[in-house]
């Protein structure tokens, strides 16, 4: 019996040994080449080991018959293979395929640098805008080191070339920057933007920027020099767009608050608040900010506040409407000559000049995509706004005698626009390329007096007997409407050429009249008047056209260049009369080059 059970016992184990095998195996990707470090686990007995440099993996004891492995390396797919192990089958070669999915299209909508200026740091498509093979520059606010409560444009735009920088105030209440050597003067010569819509007096008749979003409440500021005159239209400097900030936080109430005290009276007090819920989110922020001013004569209060509604019914849509008011008034202290700034450049010889903006700007933004090629963008944006100059406005080498009433400029304001844009990305051959077209509809209507107001000292912005006493009375409707087409075609990876087409109608009108008056130089008795009216309008359209290219020769350098046609629209101070001598040419026309 104790024979019998060792002879049993024998042929078991000799079985059991005779079922275990040695088995052997390589891991190659799709292109036939080695994988290091590749787990592989037998699932029935638990046993794991990584392959070598050459792929290779051995398991020294495999159960005879159909085995389960698996296979996983990061980065790769994860393999699960069964195999019949037998004594002559003891290897096998798996092969891992390379993770990867395969997206349509990937947009980078924001990129964070590691300075406060980026070159070329735009991407070629950002949301329905083309800026392949434009000379483009992107601020980031939360990267700079600048004083957000003043607005201090030296700090702010440090680091941009061949901008012309103007403080005419040291409260940062407006914005003067000009690119190419243009005039500063309230950025005129930029298309100035917020959110990508209008936030100038008139975008064409009267283009300049009374309104300047705080610092603190954006996010980024996009520079477009020149080239942008196809998909923004007017001006030679180019397209300046402020981005204000959006909501960040996923509770339904984020508050920031900010108190900044300086030097000569400064107080600023900012405060924001955000949030979402479900799929509402909101942006919303207050400023109020005051001082003396380094100068005598030069105080000034200013209150600014906006809010933002962002809806996402679905993943396809979203809505945003937004809201901003600006308000301020500012004593002026008038200008010096060379010799009196050299003296004392912190004098003032005016007492009596006052300056008051109120601006009231809207917008409705829809955003629809059709696929993850195809979206649309369509905006409304409306002003109601105006900005009144009181005063002493003669030439600074004149004295201000305080007996004589003071002079009263009031411009008003009302315009209203659409702007739409398609974006679409399809394929030649084995590229993508992106296809933009768009089309603007644009009404502006610009009211402007100029007469007299009282002989005080305090910001009484009222007329006096204007009916009987004005020195000019005007109204500048004009319309725009324009279409445009850029395409990008990417001739390889590292090279792409963008031709642009723009389409523009424009009609800028006047009418109004002035009024020349003489007065007994003794007894101020009015001796006689002349009225000169005007009713005339000037309608044009053209064709602009461009074409750039970018080659990208390094991670960090790309090398690019454009050429492209703009121009810059009759302003209503090159038709508008103002005095007899002056005469305006019939034939007046745009500025193009």
């Amino acid at each position: 019996m104790k024979q019998f059970v060792l002879i049993i016992f024998g042929c078991f184990f000799a079985l059991v040994c005779q079922a275990q095998v040695k088995f052997s195996g390589t891991v190659l990707n799709e292109n036939e080449q080695p994988l290091f470090g590749v787990q592989v686990a037998l699932l029935s007995s638990g046993q794991s080991v990584l392959t070598n440099e050459q792929g290779v993996f051995v398991l020294d004891e495999v159960n005879a018959g159909a085995q389960v492995f698996y296979l996983f390396l990061v980065g790769y797919q994860q393999v699960t293979d069964t195999i019949v192990v037998s004594q002559t089958n003891t290897s096998h070669t798996f092969v891992l395929p390379r993770l990867k999915t395969d997206l349509e299209e990937v947009t980078i909508s924001e990129a964070r640098t590691n300075g406060n200026i980026s070159r070329g740091v735009m991407k070629s498509v950002v949301g329905t805008a083309i800026y392949a093979g434009k000379k483009t520059e992107l601020i980031e606010i939360d990267q700079i080191n600048a004083n957000l409560a003043t607005n201090n444009a030296r700090q702010v735009y440090a680091k941009i070339g061949g901008l012309n920088i103007w403080e005419s105030d040291g409260a940062g209440l407006q914005l003067d920057i000009g690119g190419r050597g243009l005039s500063p003067s309230r950025s005129a010569n930029f298309n100035t933007r917020q959110n990508g819509y209008d936030i100038s007096a008139d975008a064409l008749g009267y283009p300049e920027s009374y309104y300047t979003p705080p610092t603190a409440a954006v996010s980024q500021i996009e520079v477009v020099r020149g080239a942008a005159s196809l998909q923004y239209g007017t001006q030679f400097g180019g397209m300046l767009n402020f981005k204000l900030r959006e909501n960040k936080s996923t509770k339904p109430l984020a508050v920031v608050a900010r108190q900044t005290v300086g030097s000569f009276g400064l107080l600023n007090s900012f405060v924001s608040a955000e949030g979402k819920k479900k799929k509402l989110s909101y942006y919303s922020f207050f400023q109020y900010k005051e001082g003396n001013g380094y100068r005598d004569n030069s105080k000034f209060s200013a209150r600014n506040g906006y809010v933002s509604l962002v809806y996402k019914p679905t993943n396809k849509w979203e809505l945003k409407a937004d809201y901003t008011l600006l308000n301020y008034l500012a004593q002026q202290p008038g200008g010096l000559t060379d010799k009196e700034f050299l003296a004392d450049p912190t004098q003032s010889k005016r007492e009596r000049n006052w300056f008051s903006v109120n601006w009231n700007l809207a917008s409705l933004n829809a955003t629809y995509s059709f696929s993850s090629k195809t979206k649309i963008n369509t905006r409304f944006f409306g002003l109601l706004a105006s900005r009144k100059a009181l005063g002493n406005l003669t030439r600074i080498d004149r004295l201000d005698d305080t007996s004589q009433p003071r002079n009263l400029i009031v411009g008003e304001f009302t315009n209203i626009g659409n702007e739409t844009r398609l974006l679409h990305h399809y394929h030649i051959k084995t590229t993508t390329a992106s296809f933009l077209i768009g089309a603007r509809v644009y009404k502006g209507i610009t009211d402007s007096k100029q007469g007299f107001a009282d002989n005080g000292f305090g910001p009484n912005f009222s007329f006096e007997n204007f009916d009987t006493n004005y020195q000019s009375d005007y109204r500048f409707p004009n319309v725009n409407i324009a279409a445009f087409a850029e395409n990008i075609f990417r001739i390889s990876p590292l090279w792409s050429v963008t031709p642009g087409l723009r389409f523009e109608y424009i009609n800028t009108a006047s009418n109004g009249n002035y009024r020349i008056a003489n007065y007994h130089p003794n007894t101020g008795e009015l001796l006689s008047e002349q009225k000169v009216y005007e009713d005339f309008e000037r309608p044009r359209s053209f064709v602009l056209a461009g074409i750039g290219t970018a080659y990208k020769i390094h991670e960090y350098a790309e090398l690019y260049g454009n050429v492209s046609q703009n121009y810059k629209s009759i302003t209503f101070s090159d038709i508008r009369i103002v005095n007899p001598s002056f005469e305006v040419d019939s034939n007046i026309q745009d500025e193009s080059g």
